[in-house]
């Protein structure tokens, strides 16, 4: 039997019980193997930011939406649009009302009659033709999405600063109207990924929109985009067990059989054979250092920057964060 190439989860644990001589009719040493497998393929996942978890995908950051007047009455929820052309998709946006310190959450949309519910009651000034800003700073990011990585646009020479949840909160409540292009975001908090419309849905790449609130939470700063942007998105994939047949570790395909080594370390000292188990375990490590030394497959060397300064994945304010100083109450740190 050949360990090389080993594909498929079938073809992961067929191997791992040919060469341990049980078949796979033996019910509790198929699970036990199926076990073994994810439970080496989870460790090897989180042991280091591997280039094989990491994917890249795009987001579209929507301009503010300001057309129009609206009416509201202190003590309601429901304000009415005039002039306006709000979507069901304004549901999730924010709103503020020109002279009104406070934002609210629009939480419903109806879009035939130009009404829209507030998160709580409105406790600013009875207003029947006030001019308002609608705005978006919180995205669902990809159903796939575990850790963010780095998030970049094209009209920015740099990627943005990635700060704590707490940061955005307090730049935010400093610069209350504040405008621009995101310069700074976070990961924070878990909210509903938007899919494409089914007219617009591509097979084998899009995500369906999410029923659920299980999905990480971008927020971007500052939170009142002045125009659309599109944002590059490289984060680390989640790691889901393997479960039907056909279902396929994200270990490049050349180096799975590693999985076979550790599950039979695991499957030889579940059958208390030790030595043999040893000499698997054996196997295991000297595959995963190898796999650790390939920079092929890791991506923990420093990277280079403009100028060619050399910048490790800690956060760092550079002087030439100006932007940033500003919004942000952040002491300098030069570049390691």
């Amino acid at each position: 039997m050949t360990l090389y190439r080993q594909k498929t989860f079938q073809d992961l644990y067929e191997g791992v019980l040919r060469r341990i001589k049980l078949p796979t009719s033996q019910a509790d040493a198929l699970a036990a193997c199926k076990d073994f497998i994810n439970s080496r393929y989870n460790e090897i996942a989180y042991r280091q930011k591997w280039r094989w978890r990491k994917e890249r995908r795009d987001i579209k950051i929507e301009a503010k939406y300001s057309t129009g007047t609206i009416s509201v009455v202190n003590g309601s929820r429901e304000i009415t649009g005039t002039s306006t052309a709000w979507d069901a998709n304004k549901k999730g946006w924010w709103l503020r009302i020109t002279g009104e310190d406070e934002a609210q959450e629009v939480v419903a949309i109806n879009a035939i009659t130009q009404v829209a519910i507030l998160a709580s009651e409105f406790i600013g000034t009875t207003n029947t033709e006030a001019t308002y800003t609608m705005f978006k700073f919180e995205y669902g990011l990809f159903p796939d999405c575990e850790e963010l990585d780095l998030a970049w646009h094209d009209k920015r020479n740099k990627p943005m600063e990635l700060v704590s949840h707490r940061e955005i909160i307090e730049a935010m409540a400093r610069n209350p109207e504040l405008e621009g292009q995101p310069i700074a975001c976070s990961v924070s908090g878990f909210k509903n990924y938007q899919g494409q419309p089914l007219g617009s849905f591509l097979l084998g790449y899009d995500f369906l929109s999410s029923s659920t609130s299980k999905n990480l939470k971008l927020l971007v700063f500052p939170h009142i985009p002045d125009e659309d942007y599109i944002l590059h998105i490289s984060y680390m994939k989640k790691i889901t067990p393997l479960d039907a047949d056909a279902d396929e570790p994200l270990i490049p395909v050349e180096k799975r059989q590693i999985l076979v080594y550790g599950a039979l370390a695991d499957m030889f000292s579940r059958e208390r054979r030790d030595e043999t188990a040893a000499f698997w375990e054996r196997k295991f490590g000297d595959e995963l250092k190898t796999m650790e030394n390939d920079s092929e497959f890791t991506d923990d060397r420093p990277r280079l920057m403009a100028g060619g300064v050399w910048r490790n994945n800690k956060r760092r304010l550079h002087p030439e964060d100006g932007d940033l100083g500003r919004y942000f109450d952040t002491t300098y740190t030069p570049y390691d």
